[in-house]
Parts: C-alpha cells; sequence; structure tokens
C-alpha cells in the first residue's frame, strides 16, 4: 500500500513538472523564442500606449531576456528609459541595439539625444560656484 500511494505521489510529481517545463521552455513546446519575444514586446507597446513606462520596461526588458538578437527590443526599452530620466541606462541599451544592428538609422539619432540629455541632467545636478561671503581689507 505504501508503494503504491509512492508511485502515485511521484506520478503526480513527474505529470506536474512535464507541464511546467511545457509551458515554460519554448524548445519543449515548439514555440519559437522570437514569437514569444514578440508577443512580450507588443505587451511592452500596450503598457508604453498607457504612458505605464515601468511596465513597458518590464516587458521590453522579458523580451531581451527571451530573444537578446532584436535590436529594436533594446531601442524600445531605451527610448521607455529615457522617457523615465533615466538616460545612463537608455545610452547602454541604444549601444547594444547598434552592436545589434549596426545600419540601423535610428539608433544614432536617439543614442546622441540621449548623451545631450544625460549631460544636461547632469549639468544641473553640479553644485553652483562658492560666492564670496565677505570682502578682504587689505
Amino acid at each position: 500500500m505504501k508503494h503504491r500511494s509512492l508511485w502515485i505521489s511521484l506520478a503526480v510529481i513527474a505529470i506536474v513538472v512535464g507541464v511546467v517545463l511545457v509551458y515554460v521552455h519554448p524548445a519543449i513546446n515548439g514555440q519559437d523564442a522570437h514569437l514569444i519575444a514578440k508577443k512580450l514586446f507588443e505587451e511592452g507597446l500596450a503598457c508604453e500606449f498607457n504612458k505605464e513606462y515601468a511596465c513597458a520596461a518590464d516587458y521590453y526588458q522579458q523580451a531581451i531576456g527571451v530573444y537578446g538578437r532584436d535590436g529594436s527590443y533594446y531601442i524600445a526599452l531605451a527610448q521607455v528609459q529615457s522617457k523615465q530620466g533615466r538616460y545612463s541606462d537608455a545610452i547602454g541599451n541604444y549601444q547594444k541595439a547598434q552592436q545589434i544592428d549596426p545600419s540601423n538609422q535610428n539608433v544614432l539619432p536617439n543614442l546622441n539625444e540621449a548623451v545631450s540629455r544625460q549631460a544636461t541632467q547632469t549639468a544641473l545636478h553640479l553644485p553652483s560656484p562658492l560666492k564670496p561671503t565677505s570682502t578682504f581689507a587689505p
């Protein structure tokens, strides 16, 4: 009786693990990683359309995690990061997009804009020069 319940438990565990693997691993369930990433990317676009930039960034990062060989995912992530004022992160992602697809005409203008905005942001946070508080008499 104990052996039978053990075998049933093991069978249930094996079924659960199999089901999880089928839904998690793209190669097992026959789905192409690029298609999964595209769905995540589209979810990110929907979030971005609703100005939910943190949500969009999360989906774009997931898309990159699944299929990181598409430069448009990095561009979309960088654009959202720019909208969030995260210019350093945006610059890094524009550079990754450029490495993946050097012929993409959209990368360089966006990269230059992010660099310019980062420089402005940095300049705005610099301490102001010290002003003299008293004058010295000879």
